[in-house]
């Protein structure tokens, strides 16, 4: 089984960690042969096309925002039209509109609602769809839902000697915890339970890491730095 993760950033300084995140999944599940491509929305479609359809890929996934969602649904249609890949979706801009995002967009095979490390990894480990939490798809021409998922488990860490490799100095993300204790209406980052945090020692490593591979910015993506961590949905004020 050979395996495409994809995603488009802004600008070339950005990097992503959502596919290495995937990527840590697919080797934590699975046996497949993974590879991570990043590239940008102001880079040509057409090379861009070439480059994901050149080595025979089984499964080809695409992690998209409200930055690359047309170029990667443009992406989408011209593969279904040349090849019988299996096509999968994620991220925040279809993880909580799948069966909109199905019924309108044909070529897409799967959408994985929440999160994606465990899910994906089952379904590059072959698993029935069926069996896989979060994970949306078609069943006899009527769409089967699934809700977000929501790891128990703190998720393998995206930082191998590949990632570091590939950053060449762009700016690089990091998140501590997942989750938020609210669930305002207009943000989609509360949507999946509360605020879950992750080992202090191995948040610190992962720092030191970031910090000595060469990149001058580190970013932090978590939703919240100042909850409450005994998780009675209040904000610290000190």
């Amino acid at each position: 089984m050979k395996v495409l993760i994809c995603t488009m950033n802004t600008k070339y300084v950005h990097s992503s960690l959502a596919p290495w995140c995937l990527k840590s999944g697919v080797e934590m599940y699975s046996k497949a042969e993974c590879t991570v491509y990043e590239s940008t929305i102001n880079e040509d479609t057409d090379i861009i096309f070439n480059n994901i359809m050149s080595e025979g890929y089984d499964i080809i996934s695409f992690c998209v925002y409200i930055w690359n969602k047309e170029k990667i649904i443009s992406l989408c249609k011209k593969i279904r039209e040349c090849s019988k890949v299996t096509i999968v979706l994620g991220g925040p801009e279809v993880s909580y509109n799948a069966s909109e995002i199905l019924k309108m967009y044909p070529c897409v095979d799967y959408v994985i609602s929440g999160e994606g490390e465990e899910p994906f990894g089952r379904i590059c480990n072959g698993e029935k769809i069926e069996n896989i939490p979060g994970v949306s798809y078609r069943l006899n021409g009527k769409i089967i839902e699934k809700p977000p998922y929501v790891a128990e488990n703190e998720p393998p860490s995206p930082y191998s000697k590949e990632y570091f490799e590939a950053l060449k100095g762009r700016i690089a993300y990091i998140e501590t915890s997942r989750g938020c204790p609210y669930s305002c209406a207009f943000c989609l980052s509360g949507r999946c339970g509360g605020v879950r945090f992750f080992n202090t020692e191995k948040a610190k490593e992962n720092i030191l890491k970031l910090a000595r591979s060469g990149t001058k910015t580190v970013k932090f993506v978590d939703r919240t730095f100042n909850a409450d961590k005994k998780g009675h949905g209040r904000f610290l004020t000190s």
